[in-house]
């Protein structure tokens, strides 16, 4: 199956799992986006995008098709599949999710190292609680 099939099946329950785990919302939101693009790459083409419209908490109200991101991020269709074969675990242990797996989203110079600083913060917070 295609990740445009699965966006299509399965779009709302990927929403719903990122909306589930506070440490992406938080990070959307102290990183201030508004909208959040994920391209699917396939043999070095893109396949399809999809974006993600932001409240000020970072939960995602709204997905669209295309491209219309504040930051946009390509990653390989395969990988994109895993994530919808993985979300219980994504939901689990987000930190480590992000920490293993972010640089596979080919974001912007500066932007995965903003967003892993969030991250990290996040972390300590939680442990020094």
């Amino acid at each position: 199956m295609s990740i445009s099939e699965r966006m299509k099946t399965e779009g709302q329950s990927l929403v719903d799992c990122l909306n589930s785990v506070p440490l992406y919302t938080k990070v959307v939101s102290l990183c201030g986006y508004e909208k959040t693009t994920v391209e699917a790459m396939s043999n070095g083409e893109v396949v399809c995008a999809y974006t993600a419209v932001h409240d000020s908490s970072g939960k995602i109200v709204d997905l669209v098709e295309g491209n219309q991101g504040d930051v946009v991020g390509r990653s390989s269709e395969d990988f994109l599949l895993y994530l919808f074969d993985n979300m219980e675990t994504m939901k689990k242990n987000p930190s480590f999710f992000v920490m293993r797996h972010g640089y596979k989203f080919g974001l912007p110079k500066g932007e995965l190292t903003k967003i892993m600083s969030h991250v990290a913060g996040q972390v300590r917070n939680y442990l020094t609680q």
